[in-house]
């Protein structure tokens, strides 16, 4: 049976514990971390993110080839590259 003391025991834990179940605008992505806001989210998803520190193959030796002579970077190589959707 609930009283109404349980009933506002219960609210009270809840509160205490963040009322995980309430979206204010703020939405945590892994457990414990930081909240952020949804307009956050939602630029971060519609963002355009270029890594700069991906190698372009990982045939090293071929790799190497290219940055000591640009050059031998042919157009076949950059549509490769740019059909893989990187």
């Amino acid at each position: 049976m609930t009283t109404r003391r349980n009933f506002l025991r219960t609210c009270a834990a809840a509160t205490a514990a963040g009322m995980p179940f309430l979206n204010r605008g703020r939405f945590t992505l892994w457990q414990g971390g930081a909240q952020y806001s949804a307009r956050a989210i939602d630029l971060v998803k519609r963002a355009t993110v270029v890594d700069m520190l991906s190698p372009l193959t990982l045939n090293f030796p071929l790799q190497g080839k290219w940055f000591s002579d640009p050059e031998s970077f042919t157009a076949a190589d950059a549509k490769r590259y740019l059909d893989s959707g990187i």
